[in-house]
């Protein structure tokens, strides 16, 4: 046709563009059609061209994603999202509803593109359906619930151990420095007090530089005395709690050290309490005394909300088990931890620590003292901590110690029973600070919340 228009034959041209090639192009209609006919009618056993069907079976067979995600469009899936949701997800229409339309927001160009897609925080008690609306959403858009990412946060719960999380700084290694400990509490009686400059504030000077220069030892616990007698000798001990590592137990007790003179200024006698470390001392011997004349209660906020009852057993058992492996620590610290199943989905943490100068009777007596003071101060509470100045217990449905095994019992001790709340009478003229608050706090019985 290009030729004859080429050589003026226009008669020619004007017959093959409109007779000739109108004829073929119905014949290959024509011809189309009876191909698909064929195809359709199931006799065809290979197919002459490829079509957006082979191509999806093709993609799915290697990437395995459905054939039908992959033939339905952006939008068809979209306006499917919530539904689908709701497939896996009872009952917690607001939640599903703020996921979709973020996502539908996203995909539509409504959003910022610099930011995230949304940051949601779903809160309430196992079962409600939070991780499974997460594993619903990554099935959706990836097709697989492993394109998500956990973070158990139990995991980071020391200051120190975010660097695993969002890594060093640059330069330095991992992990850079130790955090500072968290205060918890003082006791400072103002019944005896030194004046500036004496030689009791010397010794104490002595005493706390020593106590702070031994901080490397394995054990996590040291004692010193300086002075030749009267009132002027000091004596000092430090402990660390258990599953500290050096560095964390030298950070720990160099902290005390410098925050005993602010939170007891002046006083002869003075306990000092962070989240990892204890400083005590006194102008008079305590050494490997059992020493009750101070307590300190520290519950938890947050309740138990179903079968309390149940709790309180498991947690009755739990603690008078770990008394036991505490006061018969055979590595040189009394200082036990352990964890027990309060159910299929929750697990109960523990921790008990006597100074180890205590004889394993006097740590037993001590820790089964503590426990008893759980009912007064932490009934139904999820963790609680009673303080002594010679032990202590703590328990938590998180995760709050560094998962070092202590040793099993190797002498025999008669477990007592989970025992009643003592009598404790509280003097109406007590001051009570909160933890976080500096400055002493005079009184023989705390009860913190």
């Amino acid at each position: 046709m290009e030729a004859a228009e080429c050589e003026y034959d226009l008669n020619r041209a004007v017959k093959l563009k409109y007779g000739t090639l109108m004829s073929l192009q119905r014949q290959l209609k024509e011809a189309e059609k009876n191909l698909v006919n064929y195809w359709k009618s199931g006799n065809c056993l290979l197919h002459e061209e490829v079509t957006d069907v082979n191509i999806a079976w093709n993609c799915r067979q290697w990437i395995g994603i459905p054939l039908s995600n992959l033939q339905q469009s952006e939008g068809d899936k979209l306006v499917l999202l919530e539904d689908e949701l709701h497939k896996r997800v009872v009952g917690q229409d607001i939640a599903v509803k703020s996921v979709a339309d973020a996502i539908c927001r996203s995909r539509v160009g409504l959003s910022d593109p610099t930011r995230p897609i949304a940051s949601f925080m779903f809160m309430g008690p196992t079962g409600v359906g939070k991780t499974e609306l997460a594993q619903a959403l990554a099935v959706f858009l990836f097709n697989t619930e492993n394109a998500r990412v956990r973070i158990d946060m139990s995991e980071y719960m020391k200051r120190h151990a975010v660097s695993r999380l969002v890594g060093a700084p640059l330069g330095s290694t991992i992990p850079t420095t130790i955090s500072t400990p968290d205060y918890v509490h003082s006791y400072c009686p103002n019944t005896t007090t030194f004046a500036a400059n004496s030689s009791y504030q010397t010794n104490l000077n002595s005493v706390l530089t020593s106590l702070s220069s031994n901080s490397t030892t394995q054990s996590g616990f040291h004692n010193t005395t300086v002075g030749d007698g009267g009132t002027s000798k000091v004596y000092g001990i430090f402990l660390c709690r258990g599953d500290d590592t050096e560095d964390v137990c030298r950070t720990c007790v160099a902290t005390a050290v410098k925050a005993v003179p602010v939170y007891c200024p002046n006083r002869k006698q003075a306990v000092i309490w962070y989240d990892v470390c204890m400083i005590r001392y006194s102008n008079a011997s305590f050494f490997g005394e059992r020493d009750e004349s101070v307590s300190v209660y520290l519950p938890n906020v947050n309740n138990i909300t179903n079968n309390v009852s149940g709790f309180t057993s498991v947690l009755g058992d739990a603690m008078n088990k770990i008394a036991l492996m505490a006061a018969n620590g055979q590595s040189g610290k009394k200082f036990a931890t352990a964890d027990a199943n309060f159910n299929n989905l929750q697990k109960l943490y523990t921790l008990a620590q006597c100074t180890p100068d205590l004889p394993s009777s006097d740590c037993y007596g001590c820790l089964t003292d503590c426990i008893g003071r759980l009912p007064s101060c932490c009934s139904g509470k999820k963790g609680g901590r009673v303080l002594f100045p010679g032990c202590n217990i703590r328990y938590e449905i998180t995760l709050f110690y560094e998962n070092t095994a202590a040793p099993a019992p190797a002498t025999q001790l008669v477990a007592a029973p989970l025992l009643p709340p003592p009598a404790i009478e509280l003097v109406d003229s007590l001051t009570v600070k909160s933890a976080e608050s500096p400055g002493p706090i005079d009184d023989t019985s705390t009860k913190l919340s």
